[in-house]
């Protein structure tokens, strides 16, 4: 009976979680790829072609999407744990998508270069879009001074 209990407790879990989607972010898995080696691997980037050192950067899962939202429409919250929560989950599907690059050559992986991958954001992890423009007037203000 324990077992059951434990079922229908995590069937609701389950359930609960999944009515509070706001919506699903369709990712390319070259992205997702692309992050993984920013973020994980730390590749060094190259600044321009005439540059003769390459740059570290240090950026998370978090950074990357916000700034790869087209025309800057939402932001992830700025509470850490959301932050964390969300760049935990990135991580865990950019790893995922690396592997499968690892393990593929040829037609194959050109098949993974056309997939994407849904990132589903929930209720409570975005700022309002009226937040998000004011920092971004508070921002544009401090510039100006």
């Amino acid at each position: 009976m324990e077992i059951s209990h434990r079922k229908i407790f995590i069937s609701i879990c389950r359930k609960s979680t999944t009515n509070n989607v706001l919506f699903a972010a369709d990712i390319p898995y070259p992205l997702l790829r692309a992050w993984y080696s920013l973020v994980v691997l730390k590749k060094p980037v190259q600044p321009s072609s005439e540059a003769t050192t390459s740059v570290i950067p240090n950026y998370t899962f978090v950074d990357l999407l916000e700034h790869s939202i087209p025309g800057h429409s939402f932001a992830i919250s700025r509470d850490e744990v959301t932050r964390s929560e969300v760049n935990k989950s990135l991580l865990r599907i950019a790893s995922k998508v690396d592997m499968e690059y690892y393990n593929t050559r040829g037609r194959k992986r050109m098949a993974l270069d056309s997939r994407s991958k849904k990132f589903h954001i929930f209720e409570g992890q975005t700022i309002s879009l009226a937040q998000l423009q004011h920092e971004s007037q508070q921002v544009h203000d401090e510039l100006e001074e």
